[in-house]
């Protein structure tokens, strides 16, 4: 799988995003 990069200012959803993404991929969601 490639990797995706969710970017964008604080509190703007990103992490829920990439939530969703992980789950309907079948990947994981990296915070750093």
């Amino acid at each position: 799988m490639r990797p995706i990069a969710v970017v964008g200012p604080t509190a703007s959803g990103k992490s829920a995003l990439g939530i969703s993404l992980a789950r309907e991929l079948g990947g994981e969601v990296v915070n750093v």
